[in-house]
């Protein structure tokens, strides 16, 4: 196995605090950057966007159109971007609003976290 080591994974009988690390360290800056690249470039949204540059160049589209209609195929594409961004937005209410746990986006995760790491 092959890590870095930005953030390690705490205990896994504990998932929400394995969360609740990752969405106060390293993890939350690399989420951020994408949904602010998903709101700064909200066009990737749009049908002809769809048609025109994802469609032909992802074979999943490619193949998954052969079954279904593209309003369909478009529903999938916009629900897989609304999921990633709302999911994003509820891990951050509860570890942040609900939960207060302090950000601390240093390498290696969150000190108050008893990271397990790769031998």
């Amino acid at each position: 196995m092959y890590s870095l080591g930005a953030w390690a994974n705490a205990d896994a009988s504990a998932r929400t605090l394995d969360a609740a690390a990752y969405y106060s360290g390293l993890g939350f800056v690399w989420d951020s950057i994408w949904v602010v690249l998903v709101l700064a470039s909200w066009p990737i949204l749009r049908r002809q966007y769809f048609r025109e540059r994802i469609a032909p160049r992802d074979g999943f589209w490619a193949w998954t159109g052969r079954l279904l209609p593209e309003d369909a195929l478009l529903a999938i594409y916009r629900g897989a971007i609304f999921f990633g961004v709302c999911r994003f937005v509820a891990w951050m209410i509860w570890a942040h609003l609900l939960h207060h746990y302090a950000f601390d986006p240093t390498w290696g995760g969150p000190y108050w976290v008893d990271a397990q790491r790769l031998p």
